[in-house]
């Protein structure tokens, strides 16, 4: 998934759910930066005269930048990174009940991912906890667009033979892009996550198939009906866990009353309708490069996520985030100072950084920033992830 559903229809969902605007768009936030957060060295921070060395956990890997394309390919990587986070297995292991064999292959709506969510909503410290649901929602969605895949380099992520439905003379058309794919296949690109499905499984419109692992096993499939599936169950646990953990009531604008929750026969129309909405381009839009990123770009889909549900967080809320608009250095912006644009940074640029300053002038208040929270609560699902694992 990209942004459009890890950020703007996340934060849409909790708003409908109940949740107050600013709990919406942490929750939100820690969702969507779960594929930015690749900060992975420790940072040193003074707040005040206090030295504070902070040791973040890199929950994403940029394939195409140099400085982590071949980092991302270890064991390291896939034990620590894709599977806690993006390529959740099915099942926690579990060898007092041998009738449910383990797999590291992902699951729609799996029961491992339904545990990191109840460990979320039981954590005690209130800003943690919105960090962890988010956290936890992000890989709770991913097992509906990574389904079928893992996060090991194996050779049931081997995929070949990518097709997609034309949507304007629904016919079915191999891209070029696949010969690409085929020729990365000679050089030996490790099979790991859905890697050789490029942005299939993400984009929320496509219709897609192909032939994955030896046995040449037909996959893919509509990802809007599989998305739309996935956002349902969401709305049924942020309604689950806001009955619980009621924080303030901030009630939403809907068809001109003002309510504390939208139910979701009412609101599953509107979500579908953003999830199945091609770009507005001409028909051909399967060829030609300028087409394709038009295709990989979420910011029209996120555009109009805003444009539909933007009053649903106006006026912004007190405090921060406090727009609903997605920005990869918000979270670092707000609590440190300086140049935080460290993605392409390699590792021996951050063993000579300077500390960091504090954006905040006490260690509480920086302690109880989102970036801040959001690295503990990542560092818990890691190891409830990593301790359930063979």
């Amino acid at each position: 998934m990209q942004k459009d559903f890890h950020f703007y229809c996340i934060a849409v969902l909790a708003r409908a759910a109940g949740f107050s605007r600013k709990d919406a768009l942490v929750i939100a936030y820690c969702s969507q930066y779960v594929d930015d957060a690749t900060e992975g060295d420790p940072i040193t921070v003074q707040v005040n005269s206090q030295m504070v060395r902070i040791d973040p956990v890199r929950t994403s890997y940029d394939y195409l930048k140099p400085n982590q394309g071949l980092e991302s390919l270890d064991w390291t990587a896939q034990k620590r990174v894709h599977i806690p986070f993006h390529f959740l297995p099915a099942r926690p292991l579990d060898p007092d009940h041998p009738g449910f064999p383990f797999s590291y292959v992902t699951a729609p709506n799996s029961v491992f991912a339904g545990v990191l969510l109840s460990n979320a909503v039981a954590e005690a410290h209130p800003l943690r906890r919105l960090c962890r649901i988010g956290i936890a929602l992000h890989t709770f969605a991913d097992t509906w667009a990574h389904q079928g895949f893992s996060g090991l380099n194996e050779p049931g992520n081997d995929v070949e033979e990518i097709k997609v439905k034309d949507p304007f003379t629904k016919r079915w058309k191999k891209l070029l892009l696949e010969n690409l794919i085929d020729d990365l296949f000679l050089i030996g690109i490790p099979d790991i996550g859905h890697a050789d499905a490029l942005y299939f499984p993400d984009v929320s419109f496509l219709e897609w198939k192909c032939e994955q692992g030896p046995a040449k096993m037909p996959g893919g499939g509509y990802n809007a009906l599989r998305f739309l599936e996935a956002a349902q169950m969401i709305y049924e646990r942020l309604r689950q866990i806001n009955a619980v953990h009621i924080v303030t009531s901030d009630p939403i604008p809907w068809r001109g009353r003002q309510v504390d929750f939208v139910p979701w026969d009412e609101l599953e129309r509107m979500i579908q309708e953003q999830l199945v909405a091609w770009p507005k381009v001409a028909p051909g839009l399967l060829s030609g490069i300028a087409n394709l990123r038009q295709i990989l770009n979420p910011d029209q889909r996120c555009q109009n996520w805003q444009e539909m549900f933007r009053d649903w967080f106006e006026p912004a809320p007190g405090g921060f985030p406090n727009r609903y608009a997605y920005d990869r250095l918000a979270f670092r912006q707000h609590a440190l100072q300086g140049d935080v644009e460290w993605d392409e940074r390699p590792s021996s640029q951050w063993q000579q950084q300077a500390p960091f300053q504090a954006a905040t002038s006490n260690l509480h208040d920086f302690w109880n920033t989102p970036w801040a929270q959001f690295h503990r609560g990542a560092l818990l699902q890691r190891h409830a992830v990593l301790e359930r694992l063979p």
